[in-house]
Formats: structure tokens, sequence, C-alpha cells
């Protein structure tokens, strides 16, 4: 009769929904929604600003895609949220930036591999390496011929990571304004036209 009991009450408690009120414990259970604007008014964090676009992380890949945005569409209102409570001013990594990733850089906006170079250092020697047939090296030659924009229509430049994140930062309209820093995102809710970012300082984004 014990088991039964048990039998019956596991039954009825696999039929509970995340939404029913169950008198017996006393307490509702509710699933949160995946709906922006219902998540707002369960958590006591007003919306701090409605924006078009949000960006978390003001690192190169973020600052890029703002710069892209906002010359294509320049009347969006974008924001790029960065955790650190500003943009670097030294660092001790040092980015080689191809022709190819120059060219891509180019294709955002052609103001960014012009400060890029002016910034940085030209690279006039690359390594070659020769791949036999089998897979195995043949062997690596130093490429000392110099200028390789004739071939690929860009140079290779060496750049610190903090002064390319300073050069995007400054082709950002605006930056001022829309590069928030001080704002590390604690979590996000989809719902179907928006998203709400919740960040750890208490603020509240919709985007």
């Amino acid at each position: 009769r014990n088991r039964s009991k048990q039998n019956q009450a596991g039954a009825m408690a696999t039929k509970r929904t995340e939404t029913d009120t169950d008198t017996e414990w006393g307490r509702a259970i509710e699933k949160p929604g995946l709906d922006a604007e219902n998540d707002a008014a369960r958590s006591n964090d007003p919306v701090s600003q409605t924006i078009d676009i949000a960006i978390v992380g003001g690192g190169l890949v973020g600052l890029s895609v703002a710069i892209g945005l906002l010359k294509k569409m320049p009347e969006l209102n974008v924001k790029i949220y960065e955790r650190a409570p500003e943009l670097r001013s030294q660092s001790q990594g040092i980015l080689a930036i191809h022709p190819n990733g120059m060219n891509a850089l180019n294709a955002i906006d052609p103001e960014i591999p012009k400060r890029v170079h002016e910034v940085g250092c030209e690279r006039h020697i690359r390594t070659i390496t020769n791949i036999n047939a089998d897979g195995t090296v043949k062997d690596t030659v130093l490429d000392t011929k110099g200028d390789l924009s004739g071939k690929f229509g860009q140079v290779a430049v060496g750049i610190t990571w903090h002064n390319c994140q300073q050069v995007l930062a400054s082709l950002v309209p605006m930056k001022d304004e829309n590069i928030v820093t001080s704002h590390s995102l604690s979590h996000f809710v989809e719902g179907d036209k928006s998203v709400l970012l919740f960040f750890e300082n208490g603020s509240t984004v919709k985007a």
C-alpha cells in the first residue's frame, strides 16, 4: 500500500508543470519566460537604456563590428559594453597582421589599415615553408624581398594589441558615448523582438 502511494505521488509529480501552484507545498513555481518585457517586470531593475544594437566586449572584434555597422548604417544606436574601467594603455602582446588581414580591415573601413600602418611596424620578412607531396617539410626559408603590397594589395604590419585597440576605438563615431566601460555582463534574456542584458553593476539594457 505504501509503495502504491509512492507510485501515485510520483505520477502526480510528473504531471506538475512549472507554472502550477501546489497548495500542498505552499508555493508557486514559475519558469522564467523568454519574453524580455516580462523578464524586466519580474526583476527589480528597470531598463536603464533602450538601443538598437548592443555589442558585449570592447576588444578588437567588438570595435571592428561597431565601426562596420555605423559606417553602413550611421543612424543606428550602437553601444559597446566593456567590463574594464578603461581601454588598455599598455600590453605585451604583438599582433602580426598579414596582407589578407589588412584587406579584411580595409573592407570594414579603409581608414583602419591606414592607421594601423601608421602606428605599427611594417614587416618585410616572412617565413616560407615548402611542403613535400607526402606532407613532410622540405625546407623553410626567409623571404626578404620586401614590399608585399604589389602582390597582395597590402603590406604586413606588426602592432601591439593595445595600440590596435586604440586605433579601432578612435574610429568609433562618438566613442565617448558609444563605448561604455565598467559594464560586465551577468546574463541576458532573449525575447521575440529584443534582448535584455543584465550587467553586474545593476543596469539593464534592452536592444
